[in-house]
């Protein structure tokens, strides 16, 4: 892949999105009531001085802080575009949405850059091969337990092997249904299926591990989020004591925290695009391999991404919240059997709909910035 290409860019539209109703509710540990829409989805199409465009998702911040800086009417390449946009607000901290905002941008500057090449952006990156296995997530914990089985069997029946619920109910306060709720999902699935559970960071080392204790006879694959995702003392200790793999990292924003992390005994990396960007995101991805470690990522787009990983290497699909989404989206990768296969078309694996969106009412407002 040609990465140091050149830029002069010469327009953007910003497009935000109004509330994007869901299919069905859903609710993890830390949310005290299900959530009904995703909320704050926001797009970015970049237009280039030879007419191409890249598209990707994007935030109020990349617009107020980064399109200025894009926007100037120089011409400028990759690697010094990029240097100079990742130190212009240093000390706005890399852990934070300014960061996050960059790492969306990398992901558009991509984008146009396997349009340029006429090729999917999976394939501009290396990948090997246009699919990507997936798992089960969701599991919402405000579901009753007729509703957690009908989902599990729903989602067993379409071939998936994998599955990961929440738990954690309303803070902790729940812990004995929580119980019961891990029992019935291992009696779906069956013995043959890997169970996860995500805690989404609510407790400290030792309560943490009463509940692990308590779920432990469901043969749990990894436990996710167990704890604060900075408390490193907390997660240290934890990971000495839990005999399954510890899973972190949904809320890093660059590659350096993960060193902290597998020095603290995490076994499953867990990076997200397009938050991160391509740089950090296949750092992480490659830390992953040196280590020996299991490595995942969540998100529609994280598709792209993870074909260039080892075939084994899973996608969370975390329907509640995704499939309202996808299927708002002109281009998407395609859920069969268990996986998801990207489309051939250049580009990044996701594109809206535009006359979609309008027509439904979710524009709700179209921004247009020049170069100077």
């Amino acid at each position: 892949m040609q990465m140091n290409q050149t830029f002069r860019f010469t327009k953007a539209v910003f497009y935000q999105l109004g509330p994007i109703p869901m299919y069905e509710p859903f609710q993890d540990a830390t949310q005290p009531e299900p959530v009904t829409t995703v909320d704050g989805a926001c797009y970015l199409k970049l237009y280039d001085q030879d007419g191409t465009v890249g598209v990707g998702s994007a935030s109020r911040t990349l617009v107020d802080k980064f399109l200025p800086l894009l926007l100037t009417g120089k011409q400028e390449n990759y690697e010094d575009l990029y240097q100079r946009l990742f130190w212009a607000y240093r000390n706005d901290g890399f852990s934070g949405p300014t960061y996050g905002a960059l790492g969306a941008l990398d992901t558009i500057l991509i984008d146009l850059m396997s349009r340029r090449a006429g090729l999917p952006m999976h394939r501009f990156l290396g990948a090997q091969r246009d699919w990507v296995y997936a798992y089960a997530s969701g599991h919402s914990c405000h579901k009753s337990m007729d509703e957690l089985e009908a989902e599990a069997l729903d989602w067993k029946s379409r071939g998936y092997t994998m599955y990961k619920m929440k738990v954690g109910t309303r803070y902790g306060t729940q812990i004995e249904r929580d119980v019961q709720r891990v029992k019935l999902m291992r009696q779906a699935i069956g013995p043959e299926a890997r169970l996860a559970i995500d805690a989404n960071q609510l407790w400290n080392a030792d309560d943490a591990m009463r509940f692990f204790e308590k779920v432990e006879p469901y043969d749990i694959y990894w436990y996710e989020e167990p704890v604060h995702s900075h408390d490193l003392v907390e997660l240290e200790k934890l990971c000495k004591m839990c005999p399954v793999m510890v899973a972190m990292g949904e809320s890093l924003r660059n590659h350096y925290f993960f060193k902290a992390y597998i020095d603290a005994g995490v076994r499953h990396l867990q990076a997200n695009p397009p938050l991160m960007g391509w740089r950090d995101w296949s750092q992480v991805r490659d830390m992953a391999k040196a280590h020996g470690l299991m490595f995942s990522a969540n998100g529609n787009v994280s598709t792209t991404f993870l074909a260039t990983c080892c075939e084994a290497t899973p996608q969370e699909y975390l329907r509640p919240r995704r499939l309202p989404v996808l299927d708002l989206m002109r281009k998407r990768p395609l859920e069969k059997d268990g996986k998801f296969f990207l489309p051939d078309e250049p580009g990044v694996c996701l594109e809206p709909d535009w006359a979609l969106l309008e027509a439904r009412g979710l524009l709700k407002t179209v921004q247009y910035f020049y170069a100077k």
